[in-house]
């Protein structure tokens, strides 16, 4: 386990394009109202394989709710 901090969304598909085999991966299944910029950096605690971890802005029927979400290295064999 590790310890990161939330990024901006752009950082982190930047972190993700650099790094070959990386996903985009949800980080919880929740659906929260708060807004994605008040996520920048809080903490998380995650499992090795994670490379970051940010929030992003989605809408469903019932309105606009807030992703908790990760890049994920992937390895060899799995996904």
């Amino acid at each position: 386990m590790k310890v990161l901090k939330f990024i901006r969304k752009s950082e982190a598909l930047r972190i993700a394009d650099a790094n070959p085999g990386a996903i985009k991966y949800p980080y919880c299944t929740g659906k929260y109202k708060s807004l994605p910029s008040r996520y920048l950096g809080e903490e998380a605690k995650v499992s090795d394989d994670v490379l970051a971890v940010y929030a992003e802005r989605r809408y469903d029927s019932f309105g606009p709710y807030t992703k908790l979400m990760c890049v994920r290295r992937v390895g060899e064999g799995t996904a």
